[in-house]
């Protein structure tokens, strides 16, 4: 007796065939992009919580700093 589903398999196995080479650098290529794109947040995301804060009205730590660092330069 022959198995259908088995010799099914068998046939799209001989069809599908893919080149781990290509598959590797897609891989790392998405790597890449995420580490990039984390790089960008890991700068600017502060900096745009910032901003957001002082927009709204409030103040945070940093430029709380800034101003009493600024405001009287000879107590430092």
């Amino acid at each position: 007796m022959r198995n259908s589903f088995k010799e099914l398999e068998e046939l799209e196995m001989q069809d599908v065939s893919m080149d781990t080479a290509k598959i590797k650098n897609g891989a790392n290529s998405d790597i890449g992009i995420m580490r990039y794109v984390t790089s960008v947040v890991e700068m600017y995301f502060p900096k745009i919580l910032d901003l957001f804060i002082s927009l709204a009205g409030g103040s945070s730590d940093s430029t709380d700093n800034m101003r009493k660092q600024n405001k009287y330069p000879d107590l430092n």
